[in-house]
């Protein structure tokens, strides 16, 4: 079975690949038939080691250092923008 969504669920597909290759879950389809290949899939798997492996994750990729950084680069290029908008009109 695939856990991938279909393409017509645009970035999720890439959302089901990562947490696939994490192995801290799935993301299905919206059917019922999509949604029952995967509890039968998930009544198979260590649920435990599934979290541990979440955990693992979202600490590594997602702590408050690292969205703060992105943050603090997300405005700071922002600022420089607009700066940058504000003195080509007024030259």
């Amino acid at each position: 079975m695939s856990s991938a969504p279909s393409e017509a669920y645009g970035s999720v597909r890439l959302i089901s690949i990562v947490s696939n290759m994490h192995h801290c879950g799935l993301w299905v389809a919206n059917d019922l038939v999509s949604l029952a290949q995967a509890i039968t899939e998930m009544r198979l798997r260590d649920l435990c080691q599934m979290g541990i492996h979440g955990r693992q994750w979202m600490e590594a990729d997602y702590s408050w250092k690292d969205v703060a950084d992105h943050m603090c680069a997300l405005y700071t290029e922002l600022d420089a923008r607009q700066k940058s908008i504000h003195n080509k009109a007024f030259r």
